[in-house]
């Protein structure tokens, strides 16, 4: 496989593409924490108070999904793929957000000393809102946290910073071309019966025989998915097509069966370089395992066939 060697110029479209990523994760950060701040002062209702077991952060962790969705949006329409290091720029602009919402939302209250009427400094107010936290026993009496306040806030800011974690890994296990440095597609393409539908068995003989036809069944799945990845590398769409209509007109709808093959492409529309994948689904007591078989990569005249 050749190297793709790094320039000049392609380095300052990267950059330029992590500069733009990062710009629309503020944007979409400042909109959900105005967005929570509203809903704090207007309704009384503070996002951050939504836990699960007392300390579970729900409320952080879906503002933080929300707030991180533009970062989503970014990568995905300049078609930066989201390394290592712009996940770790992305959490910390996340928490960094955080902290310049709840300063402004301080500024906003434009408080003052009674005494001597200079204002209020900021982490004086935030230590002493830390430490106001309460704990709510179950008879309903409350007892401040003190210092144990700053675990809130610890987890807190955990959760927020996991929503933005948890949207940027999605991206950066998505396909992507880095010739043309742009996000591959996905398609569905067929769903193969890998099984027979399943019958009353009465006899151990007659258990046998449809063991032996279900794997029957199975090896001729398999040949068909090898005479299908013979089409695709040949560039053969309209044969593959083909393949895939006699089949489903041969079997009834398949996703009830125990076994079945689910097959898959992903290419980049750019220079239509991708893969076929085909997943063997197999239901045992409940429990679906996913086996994947070994990928084909197809010529560029067979992606051209599929999506014309």
């Amino acid at each position: 496989m050749t190297e793709l060697a790094e320039t000049p110029k392609t380095s300052r479209t990267r950059i330029s593409g992590w500069i733009f990523v990062i710009q629309s994760g503020l944007v979409s950060s400042a909109i959900a924490l105005a967005g929570a701040h509203y809903l704090s002062t207007r309704w009384e209702l503070d996002p951050f108070e939504l836990r699960w077991e007392a300390l579970v952060p729900l409320g952080a962790l879906g503002l933080g999904i929300v707030a991180a969705t533009g970062y989503a949006i970014g990568s995905w329409w300049a078609g930066v793929r989201v390394g290592k290091r712009l996940l770790a720029a992305i959490v910390a602009y996340q928490i960094i957000a955080l902290f310049v919402g709840q300063y402004i939302a301080f500024r906003g209250m434009h408080l003052v000393w009674r005494s001597t009427g200079g204002p209020v400094g900021f982490w004086w107010w935030y230590h002493r809102m830390t430490l106001g936290y309460t704990l709510r026993h179950l008879n309903g009496s409350e007892d401040p946290m003190g210092y144990a306040g700053y675990l809130v806030r610890l987890i807190d800011t955990a959760g927020f910073a996991v929503g933005a974690l948890l949207v940027g890994a999605l991206f950066m296990r998505a396909p992507y071309c880095e010739a043309c440095q742009r996000f591959k597609k996905d398609k569905h393409l067929a769903t193969l019966a890998a099984s027979l539908p399943l019958r009353e068995i009465r006899t151990e003989s007659e258990a046998d025989a449809f063991e032996a036809e279900q794997e029957q069944e199975f090896e001729r799945a398999t040949a068909l998915f090898e005479k299908l990845g013979t089409c695709a590398i040949e560039g053969d769409a309209p044969g593959f097509k083909q393949a895939v209509a006699e089949a489903n007109r041969a079997h009834p709808p398949v996703d009830t069966l125990l076994c079945r093959m689910k097959l898959s492409m992903s290419w980049c529309p750019g220079c239509l370089n991708g893969t076929v994948q085909a997943l063997v689904l197999r239901r045992e007591d409940g429990i679906v395992r996913i086996d994947p078989l070994p990928k084909i990569e197809p010529s560029a005249a067979f992606f051209e066939g599929m999506t014309g």
